[in-house]
């Protein structure tokens, strides 16, 4: 998940194995995670703004 003009950048849950992602986990209430990880993604935005680097 990326939000537009910002470097924020999560991922849903998945499997690794030697070559990469073998399975990617699918939450059951797939819509609400995917709110939360766009607010968690806002609020990660916000504090970086907010630091000085």
């Amino acid at each position: 998940m990326v939000l537009k003009n910002t470097e924020v950048f999560l991922s849903m849950p998945c499997i690794l194995g030697t070559n990469g992602v073998i399975e990617m986990i699918k939450p059951e209430k797939e819509e609400l995670v995917a709110a939360k990880l766009q607010n968690s993604a806002s609020s990660i935005h916000d504090l970086q703004q907010q630091l000085k680097l």
